[in-house]
């Protein structure tokens, strides 16, 4: 029954045990950390979530999929299902953990049952050292903000920024030279009136 419901899980990202507790996938693409210049791999989660009641969907799907898989009728795997989630709480009372595997570990404690990965999978697939290889001349895609843009334009954007506020500078003199030209209008009236 294990690799049955390992497999439900796997095609449809979940999988519901009545009165049990539901498994769930949860995936996680690859990530670039530019300051470490460090890859981490895609990985998929496996998430658990007790439940004491029925489970906010239906379990038609899982009964159908078992009975497809095992030749047997659907009431029949309802039965078999029920059963195995007896035989789950039963095993895990009595002696503390619950081995699924190629899953985890159902671990029971006072404050209800926890559930740890296997993380066997998930050793395979360390993060690597990585350095971005960016030829100069040549363009290439790249995130700015939530954009997708390219280094050419980008190129383009920084150029025309560049230029106009050298632009604003060279038009923009007279207007320095104008209050130093009032200071000194000032300075000069202030000395011939005697104020200063």
């Amino acid at each position: 029954m294990f690799y049955l419901l390992q497999q439900f899980l796997m095609d449809h990202g979940a999988v519901a045990l009545p009165g049990f507790g539901t498994l769930r996938l949860k995936k996680v693409p690859a990530e670039f950390h530019s300051g470490e210049q460090v890859l981490s791999p895609p990985k998929t989660l496996v998430l658990w979530q007790e439940q004491k009641e029925q489970p906010e969907f239906s379990i038609q799907p899982l009964i159908g999929f078992i009975s497809r898989s095992s030749d047997e009728t659907e009431e029949d795997c309802f039965e078999n299902l029920q059963a195995f989630i007896g035989q789950l709480k039963h095993q895990l009372q009595t002696a503390g953990e619950l081995v699924w595997p190629g899953l985890g570990v159902y671990l029971y404690k006072e404050s209800g049952i926890e559930f740890k990965p296997d993380d066997a999978m998930q050793a395979y697939l360390r993060p690597q050292k990585a350095n971005r290889v960016i030829t100069a001349g040549k363009v290439h895609e790249m995130l700015v903000g939530d954009t997708l843009t390219n280094s050419g334009e980008m190129q383009t954007l920084l150029h025309m920024q560049e230029v106009s506020e050298t632009e604003i500078s060279k038009d923009r003199w007279w207007i320095a030279a104008g209050i130093v030209g009032l200071l000194g209008i000032g300075l000069i009236v202030g000395k011939w009136m005697g104020l200063l």
